[in-house]
Order: structure tokens, then sequence, then C-alpha cells
């Protein structure tokens, strides 16, 4: 059947009676409504509707006919909608940009193959999001957080150091952007180095690539830095920090296994990262 989807708008016209309140169902303009109606009538050469005196819009006779199988395909579909659901999770991780892609990613392959049930939303916007309100159902954070009805869990101290090319000593940097100035990492820049970066990036992978290209010092996670196309310990002795990695999750959700699944190979994960690297962060 042609057209088939203008069955929407006709069923929507229909249940709703003017053009206004089918776009405003529809999400969308009473131009579209229209023009989707009067095509599926050109198409079959049949008057499907008409306006009556009080300026409502009903079905004619041919128009009734295909109403009814508009309603049958919403039935269908909605029960198509209710099974996939009622056998699919969703599960949305909130998290940070290297952890979402240098220690989750790397290992998605586990969770593909085992739980074909399952659909797991990586989030790496670094928006510190709301568990009660259901913005995520797991958040990997560096910090424990001291309020809320959360359940945490350590993942990992991942150890954060200052690199450069062939760990040679210079005083131009990469940090951070300006939002994350507040942190361990970065106060242990300024401390160090005594100025602000000369470049800045939200992202440690940029970090790294930019310290390379321009032969600058620059901070990151030491599993991702150290030997990366001659990133190196600083002149091998500048201070660390140790930034601890913690899962959360809203105690409402403690009894969902779709949850639980997750959680274990979230901590599968940094266990296998982090064996691969060499055991240079302390997972715990």
């Amino acid at each position: 059947m042609q057209y088939w989807d203008d069955l929407r708008y006709l069923l929507a016209l229909d249940q709703h009676r003017s053009l206004n309140n089918a776009a405003r169902f529809l999400k969308t303009d009473p131009t579209t409504v229209s023009r989707r109606v009067k095509r599926l009538s050109d198409y079959y050469q049949k008057t499907l509707i008409f306006r009556q005196p009080n300026g409502e819009w009903a079905l004619t006779e041919d128009g009734e006919k295909f109403a009814v199988i508009a309603q049958r395909c919403s039935v269908a579909i909605e029960t198509i909608e209710d099974q996939i659901q009622a056998t699919t999770s969703n599960i949305t991780i909130s998290t940070t940009d290297f952890v979402a892609d240098y220690i989750l990613a790397p290992h998605v392959r586990n969770i593909l193959s085992e739980q074909n049930d399952l659909v797991v939303d990586i989030d790496s916007n670094h928006q510190n999001v709301r568990l009660a309100y259901g913005e995520a159902d797991l958040a990997i954070r560096l910090r424990r957080p001291s309020s809320g009805s959360l359940i945490t869990s350590k993942l990992a101290d991942i150890e954060v150091n200052l690199f450069s090319m062939s760990g040679r000593m210079t005083k131009q940097w990469v940090g951070l952007s300006s939002k994350f100035d507040h942190q361990p990492e970065m106060q242990m820049g300024f401390e160090f180095f005594g100025c602000q970066p000369v470049l800045r990036s939200s992202n440690f992978a940029t970090i790294r690539k930019l310290a390379v290209e321009h032969d600058l010092a620059c901070i990151g996670p030491k599993f991702m830095m150290d030997e990366w196309q001659g990133l190196k310990l600083l002149n091998h002795f500048t201070p660390s920090i140790h930034r601890e990695v913690w899962s959360v999750f809203h105690e409402k959700n403690k009894n969902d296994e779709a949850l639980k699944r997750v959680r274990c190979w979230v901590k599968d994960c940094f266990k296998e990262q982090f064996e691969l690297s060499n055991g240079s962060p302390c997972v715990r």
C-alpha cells in the first residue's frame, strides 16, 4: 500500500476533528496534516473527509473504511512495541569521555554477545546527572557522592601525572578546560608549572594529541598518556595524584536485574582494561 503512513494523519483527524488538534497530537503543523490526507485521497481518487457546518472535520463512508485499516495498524504496532519493551531493557550509563572511550568501549563485545535483550546507552557528556530523576541508570564518577539515596562501589584508583615528549622539562602545558580548574589534576598542574596552560581541552585524548604535535607538557591518566607516541613522565619525578572511580546508582533500582548485569560488566571492564595496562591503576 503506497502512502500507508498517511493513514496516521487520517486517523488523527478523525479522532480530534480539527486540523489544529490533529497537528498538535502528531507534533506537526495543520498544513502537513491537510497535505497528507489530501495525498491519500488523490491517490485512491476517493473523498475521505468533509467539513461539517460546525467547522469540524468528519470522515466519509470511504474515509471510514480507511480509518478502520488505520486503527488496526495502530493497535498492531502498539502490540509489537509492548512486546519489545517487555523483552528489552535500556540502561543508560553516565560517565566521562576517557572512561567511555578507553575503558568501556574496548569491551562492549562482552556484553553484546551475552545480553541480547539489553540496550546500553553510554553517555559521556560530562554532565552531573540526577539519578533520582532517571536521567541515567548508572553513573561512573571520579568522586564518591556525599549525599542522596545512592549506592556506591569503588571501581579503581587512577593515577594522574604530568607528561611531555621524552620526559623533557617544559613550562608550557596543555590542561583541561577552565570549568575543570578546581579538579585535583588541574591544581597539580598549576602548582607544578606555576602558570596557566597554553592550550586546553575537555578531552584527554585531544590533550595528549596536542602535547605530541606541539611538543608541550600535558596532564592526564597514566594509563592513557605514558609511552603514547613519545610521551613520558615529566623528568620521571613529577608529582602524581590518584583519582577514585566510583560506580553509583539510586537505591530504588537496587533490584533491577538488567542494571545488575551492566554493573558487573562495568566492573569487569575496569579489571580487564587495567590488567592489560600492566596494573597501572589499583583496581578494587
